[in-house]
């Protein structure tokens, strides 16, 4: 596969100390183990959760039999991809959840999505990282930001054959979730999922996704960068 780009952009957030992190996790830690005063050199001790951050999702997260962060194949972490732009929909209502007729309204300006595609769904939430008040917006009812249906899910799954799926929000599901379905379905496909990706310099629909995941053996996930190239 030959890719001709002229620009690179950073989809994702640094990995820093008190970014957002999804309630229960551990939180990430980050600590001088070496300094060249006193060791002739520069080194950090890192403490992560594999869905720390901007971070991918393997399939074995939802699926015991599904594929893990190491085995996702090196074809699938850099694909053409298409970005859904949801913004105006996901500033009316916090709780927006992209459906079938969603895609398909954005499927007629920009062309049908093409199978082994990675999909990233914009809904303007990367400019509240990383306020963590803001981005998981939590009151009595739980947590409220955008996600991606269980209908568009099997859709995109069944019908537009992708291999990943992302989104600028904690979760694939949305914040109201309870079940996690749109995850089991991508799990059940063996399709990896993103989430806290960095969406805001992203403009233009059609790109190539560059995405780092760790091989980390039996992982369910990883933190990543996800480059995208225009």
């Amino acid at each position: 596969m030959t890719i001709h780009y002229s620009r690179i952009l950073d989809l994702s957030h640094p990995i820093q100390m008190h970014m957002p992190c999804w309630p229960g996790d551990p939180p990430t830690e980050i600590k001088k183990w070496a300094t060249p005063a006193k060791d002739g050199y520069n080194m950090n001790q890192l403490t992560i959760a594999e869905h720390a951050g901007t971070h991918a999702g393997a399939p074995r997260h939802f699926a015991e039999s599904g594929i893990s962060a190491d085995k996702i194949p090196a074809d699938n972490l850099v694909a053409p991809a298409i970005m859904i732009n949801v913004q105006k929909e996901a500033a009316m209502n916090r709780d927006f959840l992209l459906s079938p007729q969603d895609i398909l309204a954005v499927e007629k300006e920009a062309g049908v999505i093409k199978d082994s595609s990675i999909v990233l769904v914009k809904t303007g939430w990367s400019d509240f990282w990383p306020n963590e008040s803001k981005y998981f917006a939590v009151d009595r009812d739980g947590m409220h930001f955008p996600g991606i249906s269980p209908s568009a899910a099997r859709f995109l799954v069944t019908e537009r054959h992708i291999i990943a799926l992302g989104i600028d929000t904690a979760g694939i599901d949305g914040g109201q979730s309870r079940e996690y379905t749109a995850n089991k379905i991508l799990a059940a496909n063996n399709v990896y999922h993103l989430e806290n990706l960095n969406l805001s310099p992203l403009l233009a629909s059609h790109l190539y996704v560059f995405v780092g995941i760790l091989a980390i053996a039996d992982g369910s996930g990883s933190p990543c960068r996800v480059l995208g190239l225009y």
